[in-house]
């Protein structure tokens, strides 16, 4: 299944990762504190990635499978490499952590950061991911069963391939 990016994504070691959050963070409390808590989501992606001399803002994903595209957009990239998922919600929930882990498995990157700006204090998560796209795509599919259930063998490839 190809996925393109705008630009290679070059994954970190854990400490370079940190080193990029722990600057990212700074600008973030500090535009918290300059702003306030009720901006929109893209105010704080546009004055966060100001405050870098490489970041990209909504960084397009595409996910593509024959004629099916699924577009993504990671909210910020620091670096080209350090991948950020903000959010402007009440608290953050599973569905942020998942979206930000599905980034991070599109980019083979092992660790993300996921930041809400809407709440009193800044709140901010480490998300990290053991697994490879080589790993995601490793499986065996059985189809002794298939044909128990009168299903047309000539959709198998398809089948296996969208899982993959």
């Amino acid at each position: 299944m190809p996925i393109r990016l705008p630009f290679p994504i070059v994954p970190l070691e854990q400490e370079e990762f940190g080193n990029i959050a722990y600057d990212v963070m700074e600008a973030a409390f500090q535009i918290h504190h300059d702003l306030g808590r009720f901006f929109d989501e893209r105010v704080y992606q546009a004055a966060i990635a100001a405050k870098f001399k490489v970041a990209s803002v909504e960084a397009p994903i595409a996910v593509s499978h024959e004629d099916f595209v699924k577009p993504y957009a990671i909210d910020l990239v620091i670096n080209r490499n350090a991948i950020f998922e903000l959010k402007t919600v009440e608290a953050l929930h599973s569905q942020h952590r998942a979206q930000l882990l599905n980034y991070l498995m599109l980019t083979d990157s092992k660790d993300g950061k996921l930041v809400n700006m809407r709440s009193e204090r800044v709140e901010h998560e480490f998300v990290n991911c053991t697994l490879t796209r080589a790993d995601r795509t490793d499986f065996e599919l059985i189809a002794s069963r298939w044909d128990e259930m009168s299903l047309d063998r000539r959709l198998l490839p398809w089948l296996e391939a969208a899982l993959r």
